[in-house]
């Protein structure tokens, strides 16, 4: 069966999937906003 059949007659693994990526994101974004602080918190431009 493939998986992406199953994903999507399935409610719950559907949000399960929406969910995983929002919370993935989300740490994606904070990673780079860190970082990219962190790096240019030194300096004035």
């Amino acid at each position: 069966m493939d998986w992406v059949e199953f994903v999507l007659n399935n409610d719950a693994a559907l949000g399960t999937m929406i969910g995983l990526s929002v919370m993935v994101g989300i740490a994606i974004f904070m990673i780079y906003y860190a970082t990219t602080n962190l790096m240019n918190d030194h300096t004035d431009d």
